[in-house]
């Protein structure tokens, strides 16, 4: 194995789950993995767990961006015994493949803990991986629980989940990943067009991902009506019930208290005291732009993404926070270099 042959295998993976998302022939066997994981996690939606196979096929597995990538790394040796542990978590599909590849791509071996609310979908892909070349088939193992002595982990998730892992691991090197949350600049001079993207950003995942955009930051004089539309437009998220119970729980206590919101039918945007939000919810900061910098400083280490129609701040582009590159290490670490600085 060398590094051709590894961009030249998950080129290959890319190009049937792209077949897959465009035309869905002759996989019946990712069809029921998705049917099956929608049945054990309703947050699930089977067009959401499609946009998460799309965007990893696009932006993970194109041979143009696998070049790329792997040019930031010197020479791998893909035959490495040193066995990483994965701790996967749960809020958005697939939310793991990126640890997933990049330990592969460290010339690692990987066991990974899966969440059980997305247990299918990437031993499944793993074993397209696997047909494609055997070679991958002994690199991942998936397990119920680590082993006694890890050499090293990965884990993404709340904060009892990180707790856990350093009582239960305190000596061992680990990359440990807790809550995030996006935010989306605004002054007002967004298109409609611009506002759908944003809606795309803020809804995609029911905003579970620390790559949703949960708060916005707007001037004082902001116009919320055109955004409103926008987000009453993904009313099928309110076929969840604990999205709809959450989003009807928390306008009731903003009733009580009296407080400014603005109820688009799907998501309840007003000034909310958490960071980030409930979820059903958008938090909104108004502030005069030149001071977004501020807001955005004093909770670094929080903000995973920054959004807007302009590219300030270095943030990205309204419509793409939910489309990130293989070199957007979640938290700025960059997980290739630091297993191979093991």
């Amino acid at each position: 194995m060398n590094r051709e042959e590894f961009i030249k295998d998950f080129t290959e993976l890319g190009v049937i789950l792209t077949d897959f998302c465009e035309s869905e022939r002759n996989h019946q066997v990712l069809i029921e993995a998705i049917t099956e994981t929608k049945r054990g996690n309703d947050f699930f939606f089977e067009q959401m767990q499609l946009s998460a196979i799309k965007n990893i096929a696009a932006k993970f597995l194109c041979e143009e961006k696998l070049i790329q990538w792997l040019a930031r790394y010197d020479s791998v040796n893909y035959s490495f015994d040193r066995c990483v542990s994965v701790i996967g978590a749960g809020n958005l599909p697939l939310v793991v493949f990126h640890d997933y590849i990049s330990v592969l791509a460290a010339g690692m071996k990987a066991e990974i803990k899966l969440s059980s609310r997305d247990k299918y979908l990437l031993p499944l892909i793993h074993n397209i991986l696997c047909e494609i070349n055997q070679f991958w088939s002994d690199k991942v193992l998936f397990v119920e629980s680590l082993p006694n002595s890890p050499t090293f982990i990965i884990a993404s998730g709340n904060s009892s989940t990180m707790k856990m892992v350093n009582d239960s691991y305190p000596e061992v090197p680990s990359i440990l990943r807790g809550s995030r949350f996006s935010v989306a600049l605004l002054d007002g001079s967004e298109t409609l067009d611009d506002l759908r993207r944003l809606s795309d950003d803020i809804s995609l995942y029911f905003g579970m991902g620390c790559r949703s955009i949960s708060t916005l930051l707007v001037p004082h004089n902001y116009d919320f009506k055109e955004l409103s539309i926008c987000l009453g437009a993904k009313s099928e998220l309110l076929q969840n019930k604990d999205f709809s119970d959450s989003r009807r729980y928390n306008k009731a206590i903003l009733k009580m208290k009296n407080s400014w919101f603005i109820d688009s039918g799907v998501f309840i945007l007003s000034e909310f005291e958490v960071l980030p939000p409930p979820i059903g919810c958008v938090n909104i900061i108004r502030c005069k732009p030149d001071g977004y910098s501020d807001f955005i400083n004093s909770k670094f280490g929080q903000i995973q993404a920054v959004a807007s129609k302009f590219d300030r701040l270095g943030g990205v582009m309204l419509g793409e926070c939910q489309s990130p590159e293989l070199w957007d290490y979640p938290d700025g670490i960059d997980t290739v270099m630091t297993l191979l600085q093991l």
